[in-house]
């Protein structure tokens, strides 16, 4: 015990090598631990709030327990270390409470807790480089995370990572007529492809690396790198639509047209204009291109266009009367069984060409360059 004097203890109050001043306990001696061991199955009872400066430390897998109410029974709840630890780590919470409810604690890299939502920010390894066969899971939960999973059947769909292929797959926009299924590359904005690279050739409606039970759609500009065939209905007719290959133009005032194209040269056209009747002619003939009607070839324009030229000559001319008109006279040549008539077609007077007959020798060949 301390020394004492008249009025006062003037010493240190001491239990072997601890030593006490005013509400203090501590060693006597420097570097000394201070240990609380009560017999047998004692514990070390506080019955005030305890305040640690430095670190708490429970050893060998010491459990920090934390108990119900007294009054309901002596169940706890305990926090225990790994029975083997790679490294020391540290653990630092949130420095507020969750300002939304349901959110849950996640951890950085370096231990640091955080509130997330419990739909999101679960971190996932990133397996884009791998050339494995991976099969996808689907929950039977709805907007949540799924209660359980359930895996496909593995040949029906899958997904190789390293080459993004998704494999086995049959999309649909749904049952109703006015559900659709869109295609897109990226976004509307941009000028992506959706691409086929499949190659196998097509010989009938059945076959191909793209096939379409119905009809097909096109907003803009067809081209294809080969030959468009079309198969007519083995009972097809001129009244049966289904069995024909049309082309159609926005209005009935319109003039559909099958054009043929030098890219950034010249462009003919066939077109088939309002009177039901075929013209041909060049991209910008319009009304002056040449009809083809019941058969026969007709000009565009009376007394516009010649039948061959000065130096392309048609080799010869299979007709029955000739009709002359240049919009001076207007005859007509008529082939009788021995002589040739010349009929003028004004003055309705008729002559008769006079006719020498020579030896067969002297006709010149009937066709000559």
């Amino acid at each position: 015990m301390g020394r004492r004097t008249s009025g006062q203890t003037t010493g240190l109050e001491k239990i072997g090598n601890i030593q006490a001043s005013a509400a203090t306990l501590s060693s006597s001696q420097t570097n000394q631990d201070i240990t609380l061991d009560p017999n047998g199955t004692g514990v070390t009872n506080v019955n005030s709030d305890i305040v640690i400066t430095g670190d708490l430390t429970l050893a060998n897998q010491g459990d920090l327990r934390l108990r119900e109410a007294t009054g309901n029974g002596t169940n706890y709840i305990a926090m225990q270390a790994a029975a083997t630890m790679a490294a020391d780590y540290t653990i630092t919470w949130p420095a507020a409470v969750s300002g939304t409810s349901g959110f849950v604690l996640t951890s950085d890299t370096s231990g640091n807790l955080s509130w997330a939502s419990a739909g999101g920010n679960i971190p996932v390894s990133d397996s884009g480089s791998t050339a494995t066969v991976h099969y996808p899971f689907f929950g039977t939960a709805s907007g949540s995370i799924p209660t359980s999973l359930s895996p496909l059947v593995r040949s029906n769909l899958a997904f190789v990572p390293s080459t993004g292929e998704l494999r086995h797959a049959i999309l649909t926009g749904g049952t109703a007529s006015s559900a659709t299924l869109t295609l897109r590359s990226t976004t509307d904005a941009t000028k992506g492809q959706v691409y086929i690279d499949e190659t196998t050739a097509s010989s009938s409606s059945t076959t191909g690396a793209l096939r379409v039970g119905g009809g097909v759609g096109i907003g803009g500009a067809l081209y294809t790198g080969g030959k468009i065939i079309t198969i007519f209905g083995s009972g097809a007719t001129l009244t049966d639509s289904t069995s024909n290959m049309e082309i159609q133009d926005s209005g009935g005032t319109s003039r559909p047209s099958l054009a043929f194209h030098r890219p950034g040269v010249y462009a003919s056209k066939i077109t088939f204009n309002t009177d039901n009747a075929f013209y041909f002619g060049g991209w910008s003939a319009g009304s002056g291109a040449s009809p083809i009607v019941c058969g026969g070839v007709n000009p565009g324009t009376t007394n516009a266009y010649d039948l061959g030229t000065s130096s392309l000559r048609w080799r010869n001319i299979y007709t029955q009367d000739l009709h002359l008109s240049n919009g001076i006279g207007d005859y007509t040549i008529v082939e009788g069984e021995e002589n040739l008539y010349l009929v003028n077609n004004k003055t309705n007077k008729s002559f008769k060409f006079a006719l020498i007959a020579v030896d067969a020798s002297e006709v010149p060949p009937k066709s000559q360059t």
